[in-house]
């Protein structure tokens, strides 16, 4: 066996530091060994030195000709391992790509490959940890400090987001005894406030609302959510922290994260609530909106630093909750009627969600500071991606509105003047609709002055509620320009099945103003069960 010492590969500098001559210096082994860890696994090579042909001066590399040739050192108080940057970039994809990947079993796999080369086995977990933290903290100051990025500000929505959305997620907790590698925090409160601050912020709502020795969830209809409480007085057992609520835009681009001890509350929601208003923005999208406004409204009248959360902005009913609720809630914190809401859902914290849950099956077993960088640099990583789709998904959207119009035009034209008899049907359905319109504008005006009168009410209390007629819930369509005669409301019992396909070509360019707008009249019954045309 023939053994050959081999030098680290790395950049020779140009001058010697000796005689000053350029061009002299060649790469030479030193005595010193260090472990050097790559992607085809370990290998144990000697230090690199720089030997000077001219004054026969003998240079050691220092860190920053390893770290310019591409290598990163295994900690920053010691030399002993050094880690392939490639390594470390594959590694920071793979984890953020496929999150709840095991950092234990990557490093297993490479001390395999390692073996399977006749090479050494060992690879130290600790310090690829220790070394791949500093390495993306590092990539993290180079986007901030040099390229001057806003890694926490969605491209589309600018500095003053239109409307953002709270949601909790119970399954990035951390067992108690956890440990895991430990060591100090460096993504220090850039996303994900810190325990100090909202503390600060808790004890302020403390002071006007004392906590609760028993707390229960609040309803709205025949809805019940975990999320509706004020405060949680029991955690579960064995927890350090129970989860995270996260807010995001109206583009599902992370902007805020606050760690829950014991579950997700409005004391959660109100710290974020702050953080929008500083923002700009305009609506606050919650699942438990109605409860929480209530809460809110209590706060700034008792304390004038809180006054902008109500006065300022608007409460938002995330749409696809909001069907489980009350119809007056509905009719008063629906985004349907909020003007200058778009097309805004208030669901986009589901979507990011849905990712960010999965980093849950490692995140539980590591260290307080480790989780909380980890879950900063998934935060970075998923704006990232999100970034890059937005060029291409904006203007697709933008496209698809455009051209829904015209597609619906041409569909309903070539249904109507199909050979097989069923456009010459449908055109007698259209002139059916036509002549009924008169009536149906009637009904929809005195629907339309109920929506107002139970918008300028509020909320009903239980003495009305029991008094009321039977619950009637209406849909209603209207044109984009706004006016009264481009209106429509379907009595689904009277129509066939053909009629209401005929229904949803003849109303082109509509979109849906409200659902459930509320509950009328016993005179308004003609137009039970109607139903939204598209």
């Amino acid at each position: 066996m023939i053994q050959q010492d081999v030098a680290v590969p790395c950049v020779v500098p140009t001058n010697c530091q000796k005689c000053l001559k350029t061009g002299k210096l060649c790469l030479h082994p030193g005595s010193e060994k260090i472990a050097v860890v790559t992607k085809e696994g370990r290998f144990d090579l000697s230090y690199p030195e720089f030997k000077c042909s001219e004054c026969e001066g003998v240079m050691k590399a220092a860190e920053n000709d390893l770290i310019s040739s591409g290598w990163w050192p295994g900690s920053p108080k010691n030399m002993s391992y050094l880690f392939s940057a490639d390594l470390l970039i594959m590694w920071n994809h793979l984890v953020h790509k496929t999150p709840g990947t095991s950092e234990r079993k990557f490093i297993e796999t490479l001390c395999e490959i390692s073996k399977r080369s006749g090479w050494s086995g060992t690879i130290r977990r600790q310090t690829f940890a220790i070394s791949n933290k500093y390495y993306q903290y590092m990539e993290y100051l180079v986007e901030v400090e040099a390229k001057l990025r806003e890694l926490f500000t969605c491209k589309a929505c600018g500095r003053r987001p239109l409307a953002m959305h709270i949601d909790g997620i119970m399954k990035l907790y951390r067992w108690l005894s956890s440990k895991g590698v430990d060591y100090s925090q460096l993504l220090n409160n850039i996303v994900i406030v810190s325990d100090a601050v909202f503390q600060e912020h808790k004890e302020k709502i403390n002071q006007i609302k004392p906590k609760l020795r028993k707390v229960s969830k609040d309803t709205c209809g025949g809805a019940s959510y975990k999320a509706g409480k004020s405060d949680s007085v029991n955690g579960r057992t064995g927890l350090a922290e129970t989860g995270i609520v996260f807010c995001t835009c109206r583009h599902g681009y992370l902007l805020r994260g606050v760690d829950m001890e014991k579950g997700e509350t409005y004391h959660h929601v109100h710290y974020l609530n702050d953080y929008a208003v500083r923002s700009g923005c305009v609506f606050l999208c919650y699942d438990v909106v109605c409860q929480y406004w209530t809460f809110a409204e209590d706060l700034s009248q008792a304390n004038n630093e809180f006054k902008p959360h109500t006065e300022i902005m608007k409460p938002f009913l995330s749409r696809w909750h909001g069907e489980t609720y009350a119809w007056y809630c509905q009719i008063l914190y629906s985004g349907y009627w909020m003007k200058g809401a778009g097309l805004t859902t208030g669901e986009t914290t589901e979507q990011s969600n849905s990712k960010m849950a999965r980093y849950g099956s490692s995140t539980k077993h590591m260290s307080r500071a480790n989780r909380r960088d980890h879950l900063s640099q998934a935060m970075i990583y998923y704006n990232t991606e999100k970034e890059e789709r937005m060029p291409k998904l904006l203007p697709k959207m933008l496209a698809s509105n455009k051209n829904g119009e015209s597609k619906r035009y041409l569909l309903c034209k070539r249904v109507q003047s199909s050979s097989d008899g069923k456009g010459k049907k449908m055109l007698g359905v259209k002139k059916n609709i036509d002549d009924k319109l008169p009536e149906l504008n009637a009904a929809l005006i005195r629907c339309t002055q109920k929506i107002e009168e139970i918008i300028r009410l509020g909320p009903p209390n239980p003495e009305s509620l029991a008094r009321s007629k039977k619950l009637k819930d209406y849909f209603i369509q209207a044109h984009s320009n706004g006016q009264v005669d481009s209106y429509r409301l379907v009595d689904k019992n009277r129509l066939s099945s053909v009629e209401k396909v005929t229904m949803r070509f003849v109303a082109k360019d509509l979109r849906v103003v409200c659902d459930h707008v509320g509950q009328f009249e016993e005179k308004m019954s003609p137009l039970d069960g109607c139903q939204p045309i598209g």
